[in-house]
């Protein structure tokens, strides 16, 4: 607007020189007020960003959060990829002990889980987001929840799974892990927008693949124990110690027992005992292989059978015995009795023991 001009066109009066300066004068207020009021109206209206809009930088790209709530569609669950990750041994010193000690191997191998989340999710709409922490964890959770199932029943085969140490004997347990790998996606919702991302779930359980006998001197105290460098199967045999290799057949019938393996003198007497600990059981129609080492010679041993309890209904189809490595006794026709058996009087022992 030009005030001047709109100042201007007001008719003119005319009059003395003394009016015409107080007109000038009440123009310029006039002028004054008007230019005023003009200036506070403009800054009244704000026609710039806003003060959100202000506060976010104009250049270069944004990321925003999503804030919606999550929703799991479907978490895929393949076949394990399986692999055996190193051995440890547990020593079960009970020379002068005068009950027999047992142990939970889940007392002393915990069964352990972990879930990794891809740091990026493939979405329907947009080509990639990357995961908030927050919602990482919420995946994390719910994947291992999917698998809660596999990691108690785990734990219960760990809890279950006893070893044993007879009284005026030191065992060692060799105790190896085993690790089940899931890899797959788990498909999610997230503001309304469908998403995948890969997982990986491990499970790393422990179980027993071999025990050994260490001697016991005559005053309690535990001699040290034999080196297990190289095959498990075939520990190193020190001097007065004899290598017992029991290899026991299941039928139809398993057990989740752990029996015992009782060794006697030629005449019958008692000279210790076995536990025959299997991570699982004995599963049926399975084969289970054990190898230990004893402290008497093989002239000292005559006799075997297996003990468990009167309630199990087990069922053995073959039984093979082998001592130092002289097979000394095999049966496959056991049916339902308990395997036992001496070798005192074959040609090995014979030839062996005069």
């Amino acid at each position: 607007m030009n005030f001047d001009q709109g100042c201007d066109a007001m008719p003119s009066q005319g009059g003395s020189p003394s009016t015409r300066r107080v007109m000038q004068v009440v123009r310029s207020l006039v002028k004054a007020a008007l230019t005023a009021i003009m200036v506070t109206t403009m800054g009244a209206c704000d026609f710039g960003p806003s003060d959100e809009a202000r506060s976010t930088p104009t250049s270069g790209a944004t990321s925003v959060a999503p804030s919606g709530e999550l929703s799991i569609l479907e978490i895929h669950t393949p076949q394990a990829t399986v692999w055996d990750e190193g051995t440890e041994d547990y020593p079960l010193p009970n020379c002068g002990g005068s009950a027999a000690l047992k142990q939970s191997l889940g007392m002393v191998a915990t069964v352990e889980q972990s879930v990794s989340i891809d740091h990026k999710a493939t979405g329907t709409v947009s080509a990639e987001m990357s995961i908030p922490a927050a919602v990482k964890l919420q995946l994390s959770a719910a994947v291992e929840n999917s698998y809660s199932k596999s990691f108690k029943s785990a734990l219960e085969r760990a809890t279950n799974i006893s070893m044993e140490a007879a009284p005026k004997t030191h065992v060692v347990y060799w105790i190896a892990w085993s690790v089940h790998e899931y890899a797959a996606t788990i498909d999610f919702e997230l503001d309304g927008v469908q998403y995948s991302v890969p997982y990986v779930y491990r499970l790393r359980t422990p179980k027993i693949v071999a025990s050994d006998a260490v001697p016991c001197a005559a005053d309690g105290a535990t001699e040290p124990p034999i080196s297990a460098e190289g095959d498990l199967s075939t520990p190193a045999v020190a001097s007065a110690q004899t290598r017992v290799v029991f290899r026991v057949v299941t039928g139809y019938r398993g057990t989740m027992e752990t029996p015992t393996l009782r060794l006697f003198t030629p005449d019958a007497a008692p000279l210790g005992e076995y536990p025959l600990v299997n991570a699982g059981g004995f599963q049926p129609y399975g084969i289970t292989h054990f190898d230990l080492l004893v402290p008497w010679t093989f002239c000292e041993m005559g006799g075997f059978d297996i003990g468990f309890s009167e309630a199990s209904d087990w069922l053995i189809e073959e039984v093979y015995l082998e001592i130092d490595g002289e097979l000394v006794f095999a049966s496959k026709d056991i049916g339902d009795g308990r395997p036992d058996g001496s070798w005192y009087a074959t040609d090995a022992w014979q030839a062996r023991c005069p």
